[in-house]
């Protein structure tokens, strides 16, 4: 461990008194410490942060980073007027919560439609950009039943419907908890309906393991069919069905709250 010696405290004191009296002479703490630097270092360029570039790069920063903190508080509380706000003056879009959530994900599972709009129509990432994410806003609201928010995604970008997270296919959310209007509006935009999910189930599977006749029927008249009938290769899944898979289909993930 290096010790601290007089010299050093000493040294550091004068340089505190030397600002102390540059800043009651109407010297910015920036000018005051080019000063020292020209007269400690000769030539030596300035370090990075101390330039005016650097300063306004972390200005800048800094800058975002409260619009940022504003922009959550603000979505969290579900705050229209303030969220509008706060993306008007520059807020970033996509700000991460942690967990693999973004502030548009936590609109979505909670089904904060306003809200919602106000991030995507500001670039929030929707799942259109492949980041890595495990789920996009697409499956939050599926899941929660947000039907609102779904069609918005829907009507925009048809193509989410195809998108697959690491449970399987956002149809396959919907149908786990029975909101027949999600089903609905997925299967409106023509996408395959027998994408089968992570544990090897097609919607009409699941339908028909949980008993909902009405999806059952809405899923085989869209062309959805069993696994049976997908005629699964030879070393792969069984064809028949195993419905106690249905609750572990990613039964742990799909707790998952953004925070």
């Amino acid at each position: 461990m290096r010790r601290i010696t007089i010299a050093t405290v000493a040294a550091l004191l004068v340089m505190f008194l030397a600002m102390c009296g540059s800043a009651q002479a109407g010297q910015s703490w920036n000018e005051f410490f080019a000063q020292w630097w020209a007269e400690n270092n000769g030539d030596e360029p300035l370090p990075w942060w101390a330039t005016p570039e650097g300063q306004a790069e972390n200005e800048a920063r800094e800058l975002e980073m409260a619009l940022a903190k504003k922009l959550k508080e603000a979505v969290r509380a579900n705050d229209v007027a303030a969220v509008n706000k706060a993306v008007q003056d520059g807020a970033p879009a996509n700000v991460s919560l942690g967990n693999g959530c973004d502030l548009i994900d936590y609109a979505a599972q909670r089904g904060y439609t306003q809200v919602f709009s106000i991030l995507m129509d500001a670039g929030a990432d929707v799942g259109l950009n492949a980041n890595g994410a495990a789920y996009w806003p697409l499956s939050y609201a599926a899941y929660n039943g947000h039907l609102d928010i779904v069609q918005i995604l829907l009507s925009r970008a048809p193509r989410l419907a195809g998108v697959g997270d690491v449970c399987g296919y956002t149809i396959h959310r919907a149908v786990k908890r029975g909101h027949a209007d999600i089903v609905r509006a997925l299967l409106d935009t023509g996408e395959y309906p027998s994408y089968m999910s992570s544990t090897g189930l097609t919607p009409l599977d699941m339908a028909e393991c949980t008993g909902q006749t009405q999806i059952a029927k809405m899923v085989r008249d869209a062309g959805g069919i069993r696994r049976s009938e997908l005629g699964v290769p030879a070393g792969s899944l069984p064809l028949e069905v195993d419905c106690s898979l249905m609750s572990s289909t990613c039964a742990s993930s799909e707790s998952t709250t953004c925070n």
